[in-house]
């Protein structure tokens, strides 16, 4: 799907959301696409949620668009799952409050910190619905999934993502 597509697809459904995903090198680039494709339409752009792999990007993609602090996650992909509290400082310095990472790669206590200090936290891919339900238990805000529906997590309202 190229990003015109997705723009366009977006046009047609306005409660969906895109995670901007993107491995190539220059993030900055593929997001500056995706603004002046939905230029014509600020709700659109307003519905992208860019994922940061590295420090200072943020700062590089607010000169182009002045998305808010929640349009932003960080992922560890880059920074490995020994790194959380080298995660936290560089979140705390970009006031980024979403943090995604493996399924279980944290240990619990590194969790616990990141929950304490009111980050959402998101793991991925999480395909067995056990596995899912556990991890919204234990404290993270939701997953990533290639195949389980709403109706395969046990919901409370305290937990409802």
């Amino acid at each position: 799907m190229t990003a015109a597509n997705v723009v366009e697809y977006m046009e047609n459904y306005p409660e969906l959301y895109v995670i901007v995903d993107t491995k190539e090198e220059d993030q900055v680039q593929v997001v500056k696409t995706l603004i002046d494709l939905s230029a014509h339409n600020p709700d659109i752009t307003d519905r992208f949620v860019i994922q940061l792999y590295a420090e200072g990007v943020k700062s590089e993609i607010q000169k182009l668009y002045p998305f808010q602090d929640s349009n932003y996650l960080f992922t560890i992909y880059k920074y490995g799952d020994r790194m959380p509290r080298s995660v936290m400082k560089i979140c705390y310095d970009e006031n980024i409050s979403v943090v995604t990472i493996p399924y279980s790669a944290w240990k619990e206590e590194d969790r616990q910190i990141f929950y304490s200090r009111d980050f959402k936290v998101y793991e991925h891919t999480v395909n067995c619905p056990d596995d899912a339900n556990e991890a919204i238990e234990e404290g993270v805000w939701g997953v990533y999934t290639d195949l389980l529906s709403y109706d395969d997590l046990y919901l409370t309202d305290e937990n409802d993502i």
